[in-house]
């Protein structure tokens, strides 16, 4: 219909152009022709002035003809103009109810896989909001465990760390005490023996003044033998061998004195090195002793730390309880969001129903069907999220709900 109504529009500048100049023109001529005819015919009648009025109106009623004819031209183009926008929003109007009626085939088509869709995300979230709630009460369980036992235990086991190395600290101190006593009787007897070699070199110079003096007496009696003459032979004989003796012994008490003089030497040198070692071993044990009294306080001075820490730890697994069973009373939000998408679920399938089972007459009032679907979900709202949202305020999270509502859920 449009094609016609087009055909009949000024599509064709060219033949629209001479439309408009030929046919006004062929118009006039035919008027004026005419006029000309008569007038000529009553001129060679006699009718002179009837023939000049002829030929004067004759064109003029051309004119007339032609002023009507594009009158009549400029109306049919303006109601030709006008039935093409007719047929145009006709024409939108029949492709606007073909594109509703495929969306509502489509909505129709596409509504129940939103309903299963909805439906099965709202019963996996079930599943992994109780699964979630599980593991956090188990980790809440592990925590007390271990914040409370644990921890208990742990104090016991420092303590004990702590006075098992106070213990053989003291007792590492207590025996070397006990060797610096044993290094100090071993100086005192090796003193005591280098007293005695003294003693040994008095009696071997002793030995040696007693040869002296024998070897003098027995030279007095040789000479006193060789003034007896004959008789004093014997006395010499004895007097000799007692000079003898009196060699013998100083040869004896020289030798007893080289010895104890090497001996008095050597045990000079070992008082000497005991001496040195009982220094080095006090110096040790001093230190030694500083090192364990510094260990022993920076070991309770971690101990206090590690101590601290653990009560600290403890005083976290505390919180971290407090905070798991906040979230897990904050999980209660599933329970409320389950409800929403039950409410949607079944206004989706309100939706449906009304899709599937539409005809003319619901059709023409869609808004009294969408205010009764709508009221049909207030109808169902139960939390104080969904009333609130339906109501047209400014809603809170739905979580805030659940933990503001009077129900309880687990």
């Amino acid at each position: 219909m449009s094609r016609n109504y087009d055909n009949w529009s000024e599509t064709d500048p060219d033949q629209s152009q001479f439309s408009r100049l030929a046919f006004p023109l062929l118009l006039f001529l035919t008027f004026a022709s005419t006029g000309a005819a008569s007038a000529f015919f009553l001129f060679a009648g006699g009718f002179l002035l009837t023939g000049v009025l002829v030929a004067l109106v004759a064109p003029f009623l051309g004119f007339l003809a032609w002023r009507r004819y594009r009158d009549l031209q400029a109306g049919y183009a303006w109601v030709c103009n006008d039935m093409i926008a007719c047929q145009e929003r006709l024409d939108g109007l029949a492709r606007r109810d073909q594109a509703s009626q495929q969306l509502i085939e489509s909505v129709t088509e596409l509504l129940p896989l939103w309903n299963k869709l909805l439906n099965g995300g709202r019963e996996t979230m079930e599943q992994a909001v109780t699964d979630l709630s599980g593991k956090f009460e188990t980790i809440c369980d592990q925590l007390s465990v271990a914040t409370g036992e644990g921890t208990r235990g742990t104090d016991t086991v420092l303590g004990e760390v702590t006075r098992s190395a106070e213990h053989t600290f003291r007792q590492l101190l207590a025996s070397l005490e006990a060797g610096g006593s044993r290094d100090q009787q071993t100086f005192e007897r090796v003193e005591a023996l280098s007293a005695n070699t003294a003693q040994l070199d008095s009696f071997a110079a002793e030995v040696r003044q007693i040869a002296e003096q024998i070897n003098l007496l027995a030279l007095n009696a040789a000479i006193e033998a060789a003034r007896a003459g004959e008789a004093g032979r014997g006395f010499a004989v004895v007097a000799s061998e007692v000079r003898s003796l009196a060699a013998r012994s100083s040869e004896a008490g020289d030798r007893i004195s080289e010895v104890v003089g090497r001996v008095s030497h050597q045990i000079g040198e070992t008082v000497a090195l005991v001496q040195s070692n009982i220094a080095y071993s006090d110096a040790s044990r001093r230190q030694l002793q500083g090192a364990i009294d510094d260990t022993l306080t920076d070991i309770s001075t971690k101990v206090d730390g590690l101590a601290e820490a653990n009560y600290s730890l403890m005083r976290s697994g505390v919180s971290v309880q407090d905070d798991i069973r906040d979230v897990i009373i904050q999980l209660q939000f599933q329970d409320h969001f389950s409800q929403i998408l039950s409410h949607v679920t079944g206004s989706v399938d309100d939706v449906y129903s009304l899709a599937r089972n539409q005809n003319t007459e619901a059709a023409g009032n869609v808004e009294n069907t969408v205010k009764r679907l709508a009221d049909q979900l207030r109808s169902r709202t139960t939390t104080a999220f969904e009333r609130e949202s339906l109501a047209g305020g400014t809603p809170g999270r739905p979580c805030q709900a659940a933990a503001s509502s009077e129900l309880t859920f687990f």
